[in-house]
């Protein structure tokens, strides 16, 4: 739909028949959404072009003449300053405000239930259920950063380094946008913030264990973690800086990410990942290498990997067959004798990632192809339990066999439905960043 009211989508999820709330608690977890921001708000400014939004803004501030006027460097960046900050108060999409609101949907409501029949009201609650609200792709591709990030850094250097960096790139993660941040954004760090954060998430996990193992880790009595200092979030910050974290800088409560650095290394991680996933060693290690070091010969890359000739060999060509290498050919004389002729192996990353994402988008197209053959095999046996007196009691009305088939059917469904929110993921990395 693109874009909502409130109401709208009440009543287009209630309709549904395999959804069993209430309209209430509909409306609840669209609050939780909003509150989340995985919903945002529109206002009437989000209908317009950013460029025309920051120019209504300087002509409020000043005239033309006067802006002309602005010579000083000092006083042109005062100038930007006051035109984004008003440019940001005209598109935040903050809970405190309704936002935009369906003026003819009031009037509908206003002339059917004038005195707020059924629980609609012509006050504040419905002008609040009339809000357009829109998705917000970017908080999606937000946490789905994170979780990379995250969990990289877990398996590298434990709980404590991920909770840290975790902390820190959410601060990066603008909640009252509603639309991408230009890749030349530097965003500096609160290390109070990431303290807070970062002890509230620690002693979260601490209870979790301690509750999973009856209170003990390996035998032992389990105690929650001591409270993280500013100091200790700076030597975390410190030594993830000298990590692969290369996005990351600054130093001593100085610490900034630079958002183009940081969504570049996140593409390149997770198409590696991907290709990980579908490689047999040695293959993933000559991919990092390359991709590490640039162009390189076949004996360079026998030393640097450790590598066998022949299995050398074999790697790169499954990779070059694959699309993910390319071979460049520098002849040193004009006979261009293959002995004479130097061949560099490299990676080109801006092509594999395309490429990895057009399979990607394949993978869920042949999972839900899948998923619609077992759901044709099943046909029968779905049109019984969505009958109104199977519903619920499938066990018993329908046949053993049938039921362990419906089982399997279902399992299947999930394990599809999965799948597909984990490549969707990885196209929120790869195409949205």
């Amino acid at each position: 739909m693109g874009f909502a009211t409130i109401s709208e989508l009440q009543d287009r999820v209630s309709c549904d028949d395999a959804i069993t709330d209430t309209r209430a608690s509909i409306e609840q977890l669209v609050d939780d959404l909003l509150e989340d921001h995985f919903l945002v708000r529109l206002r009437k400014a989000h209908f317009g072009e950013a460029h025309d939004i920051r120019r209504e803004v300087e002509l409020n501030l000043l005239s033309p003449q006067a802006i002309a006027k602005l010579t000083g460097t000092k006083a042109k960046a005062e100038h930007a300053g006051n035109v984004e900050r008003g440019y940001r108060e005209l598109v935040h999409t903050s809970g405190a405000e309704y936002g935009h609101v369906n003026d003819d949907y009031v009037k509908q409501v206003r002339k059917k239930q004038p005195n707020g029949v059924n629980g609609i009201s012509t006050s504040n609650h419905t002008a609040q259920r009339s809000t357009l609200v829109q998705p917000n792709p970017y908080k999606v591709v937000a946490l789905a950063q994170s979780g990379l990030v995250g969990d990289l850094a877990r398996k590298m250097h434990g709980k404590r380094a991920a909770a840290v960096l975790t902390a820190a790139i959410k601060q990066t993660a603008d909640p009252d946008t509603w639309s991408k941040l230009p890749a030349s954004h530097i965003h500096g760090l609160d290390v109070r913030q990431i303290r807070d954060s970062v002890n509230a998430e620690l002693s979260k996990m601490s209870s979790s264990e301690a509750r999973h193992n009856n209170g003990k880790v390996n035998g032992y009595a389990h105690e929650v973690d001591e409270d993280l200092t500013e100091g200790d979030i700076d030597r975390e910050l410190m030594f993830l800086t000298e990590s692969v974290f290369h996005f990351l800088t600054g130093d001593r409560n100085m610490w900034q990410i630079e958002k183009g650095a940081f969504d570049e290394w996140v593409r390149k991680e997770e198409t590696l990942r991907v290709m990980d996933s579908r490689l047999e060693p040695p293959s993933p290690r000559i991919l990092r290498i390359l991709v590490d070091k640039g162009k390189l010969e076949e004996r360079t890359l026998q030393e640097i990997g450790l590598l066998g000739a022949k299995e050398l060999r074999q790697s790169l060509s499954l990779l070059k067959q694959m699309g993910y290498l390319d071979l460049q050919e520098v002849p040193r004389n004009p006979q261009r004798m293959p002995n004479q002729t130097v061949f560099l192996w490299s990676h080109e990353a801006g092509r594999v990632q395309s490429l990895v994402l057009e399979s990607v988008y394949a993978t869920i197209g042949k999972m839900v192809q899948l998923l619609n053959l077992e759901r044709a095999k099943m046909a029968s046996t779905l049109s019984k339990i969505d009958r109104e007196d199977v519903k619920g009691k499938e066990e018993e009305m329908l046949a053993p066999a049938e039921f362990t088939l419906l089982k399997r059917f279902r399992r299947t469904e999930t394990w599809v439905w999965n799948e597909v929110h984990r490549l969707d993921l990885t196209i929120a990395i790869l195409r949205d960043t």
